[in-house]
């Protein structure tokens, strides 16, 4: 392997990096506060083989709460192959049923 030489202009972008990362979290954390999910909420999981995995409600509680256009793509495909419909908005919240609802009222929305 080549040896690689950092100089302070990389330095700076990888505090920038872990900086905005870490600014991601704390945005991420206040919206799940804000919506009334709870740690223990998020631990949801599934055991499959040597790992865990997220249990369905959770990750699309999870979508819900981020709702970025990644995650709008996400949910609207799950409803499209059938694994979520028009009985979910009632498992979630308030505004993350609206948001639910939505989705399903207006599919490029």
């Amino acid at each position: 392997m080549a040896n690689v030489i950092f100089d302070d202009s990389t330095l700076d972008r990888m505090v920038f990096a872990v900086e905005q990362v870490r600014l991601r979290l704390k945005r991420a954390t206040s919206d799940l506060q804000a919506a009334g999910i709870t740690e223990t909420e998020m631990t949801e999981t599934q055991a499959s083989g040597k790992f865990s995995v997220v249990s369905l409600d959770a990750l699309v509680r999870m979508k819900l709460t981020s709702y970025c256009d990644k995650d709008r793509t996400h949910l609207r495909d799950m409803i499209e192959v059938g694994l979520i419909d028009d009985s979910w908005p009632m498992r979630f919240p308030t505004e993350l049923g609206k948001r639910f609802q939505q989705l399903l009222d207006d599919a490029n929305g």
